[in-house]
């Protein structure tokens, strides 16, 4: 199914939140999420209340194929070198449980999703600067469903107190974050959805405003642990 099937439903015209497994979400009050419309990313479902839905945003189809939540929605797929439809993250448009995004058929990738100019050119792909991330392409699906409003919960993009994750997450140490592209894709984004969508996106922390992130992060947990 492609992902624009979800754009004339009501189901993401309201206040949406993009949950990651960032450390900041592992001293969030998810009481606070409570019958909120939440998207969470990749496999932030494994580190968040069953509650928290109705949606799960992947980059790749390994990391929802546990998730209970409703709505399940992967990028088509995942690397850029031609070959035939057997790599690990094929998923074509028509596929009768998954909503699709970025899916190319052959030949493949013959439109960069890196490239600026392709952003809002289609509505089933999406763009992200080099480096980017899954929470580029959720807040692009966002804008385009209808958000009234992006909050952005747990999508750090700086490590915090030494952790890049929520500290029960298993590390992939091999995988090298870009946290200048992180940033810089997020920005293009705000000015996008202020200037095209007239939707704000902001992120939430629970020491947003009070200095030093990573002294608080260190300190809030020492708070959580008792």
């Amino acid at each position: 199914m492609r992902i624009s099937e979800l754009y004339d439903t009501d189901i993401f015209k309201r206040d949406v939140y993009i949950i990651g497994s960032g450390p900041s979400l592992e001293v969030f009050p998810f009481s606070y999420l409570i019958n909120k419309t939440c998207i969470l990313l990749n496999d932030t479902h494994r580190y968040t209340p069953a509650f928290l839905g109705p949606c799960v945003f992947a980059n790749n189809k390994s990391f929802i194929k546990n998730s209970v939540q409703g709505i399940r929605i992967v990028k088509g797929r995942l690397r850029f070198d031609p070959g035939p439809e057997k790599d690990d993250n094929h998923v074509p448009w028509d596929h009768p449980e998954l909503y699709v995004f970025s899916y190319r058929e052959p030949p493949w990738d013959k439109t960069s999703h890196h490239n600026i100019e392709s952003l809002w050119s289609e509505p089933d792909y999406f763009w992200s600067p080099v480096g980017g991330n899954v929470s580029h392409f959720a807040i692009q699906f966002a804008l385009l469903a209808g958000a009234k409003s992006i909050s952005l919960i747990g999508c750090d993009s700086i490590p915090l107190a030494g952790q890049e994750y929520v500290s029960t997450k298993e590390q992939r140490s091999h995988v090298k974050r870009k946290y200048d592209a992180y940033i810089v894709g997020t920005e293009i984004l705000m000015q996008e959805a202020k200037n095209k969508f007239q939707v704000p996106i902001v992120s939430i922390t629970p020491f947003a405003g009070l200095g030093n992130e990573v002294e608080k992060f260190r300190r809030m947990k020492e708070w959580k642990n008792g």
